[in-house]
């Protein structure tokens, strides 16, 4: 699964309000209020610059401010 597939996907499961990406574990998912972490893939650093380059994101903490 492409890791953009993944986040559409699981950001369209009830109750899942966001999702968040980081390389060295898999992505976590918030559940009904609770961070979960995703057991279907691990974020490699090139899918997460691949998708900070999509959304045009230069400074993703700046992104999350």
């Amino acid at each position: 699964m492409q890791l953009i597939e993944f986040v559409v996907d699981a950001l369209l499961q009830p109750g899942v309000s966001d999702v968040h990406l980081t390389t060295n574990n898999p992505p976590w998912v918030r559940r009904d209020g609770k961070l979960l972490p995703s057991q279907d893939m691990r974020v490699e650093d090139g899918d997460l610059r691949m998708l900070l380059d999509r959304f045009k994101i230069a400074d993703p903490m700046a992104a999350l401010a």
